[in-house]
């Protein structure tokens, strides 16, 4: 078997080259990485700041393997088939006009301070965003049925009635209901 010069420098490179064919091989004036080999062996002669390199990349993934969290296999809720199994948050969007904002402001406060008192409602929270008289309110609620049993209560028929001149737009409402187990968890 004849072999062509190509196919003899080609074999001479594959097998174990020099280190200056090899440099003039892999690397680039343009290549971002011509500092580095392709075989990830560096050409500068600063080894020790690559290997240093390497061992801080090491540590840090270290790190975050161990402080990864622990992810375990879903656990079915022994409650999922009763009623009692999930809570209702419950969101509302209110914009303000901005001449009626410290009326609503009162009104807001008198809601909340009665709606946390209620037994059936778990926890209240009010969020201004800035820039707007545009409020959101979150309601943790036992149940649906507890939820919609308050909006019937006097207190609440009060504040939809004080409420309705000073808003801008129409009330924003979203209901979501949450497992049961979430509110037990964080908040204990």
């Amino acid at each position: 078997m004849i072999k062509k010069p190509e196919d003899l420098s080609l074999q001479k490179i594959a097998k174990r080259p020099g280190r200056r064919i090899q440099k003039n091989l892999c690397l680039s004036p343009t290549d971002p990485y011509s500092g580095m080999l392709t075989t990830g062996v560096s050409v500068e002669p600063d080894n020790h700041h690559w290997s240093s390199q390497v061992n801080r990349l090491q540590q840090l993934i270290d790190k975050l393997e161990y402080e990864s969290p622990h992810l375990e296999p879903l656990k079915e809720d022994t409650l999922a088939g009763t009623y009692n199994s999930n809570i209702l948050l419950v969101q509302r969007q209110m914009s303000v006009k901005d001449k009626d904002a410290e009326e609503f402001q009162q009104a807001l406060k008198i809601y909340t301070d009665a709606t946390a008192c209620q037994t059936n409602n778990l926890h209240v929270s009010v969020q201004t965003l800035p820039e707007r008289s545009c409020f959101i309110m979150y309601e943790f609620w036992q149940d649906r049925l507890s939820w919609m049993s308050y909006l019937q209560s006097p207190i609440s028929k009060t504040f939809q009635r004080c409420i309705i001149d000073v808003l801008e737009d129409p009330e924003m409402v979203a209901t979501m209901l949450l497992p049961a187990s979430w509110w037990i968890m964080n908040n204990n």
